[in-house]
């Protein structure tokens, strides 16, 4: 069976429209899938590339979601060292010593 690009649109369409009344109910894990289906809808077909109100749409969710209030007070002469690489002490050590250089 042959699907019509006509088909897919009002499917891309109907997929959006969930996705944005899901955002609306505050249900943005649910809205989130909605927004994947859509893209891969659209992205599997090579219809389209780019969507600006889904583009929107994420950029709400993540508004919503991620705080931005800073709720942590600055203490003098506290370090937070996070090893990302877990580098076996190498480099740990290189920053240790700095910090000891500098009266930490």
């Amino acid at each position: 069976m042959k699907v019509t690009l006509r088909e897919v649109k009002a499917g891309y369409a109907a997929i959006k429209k969930l996705a944005i009344s899901e955002f609306e109910k505050g249900n943005y894990q649910k809205s989130l899938e909605y927004i994947d289906n859509a893209s891969t809808l659209a992205s599997q077909i090579m219809w389209r590339y780019a969507d600006d109100e889904l583009e929107e749409l994420l950029a709400k969710i993540g508004s919503a979601l991620i705080v931005k209030e800073n709720k942590f007070t600055l203490e003098e002469n506290k370090v937070v060292f996070y090893d990302y690489f877990g580098a076996p002490g190498i480099l740990t050590l290189q920053y240790l010593r700095a910090l000891v250089l500098l009266d930490y």
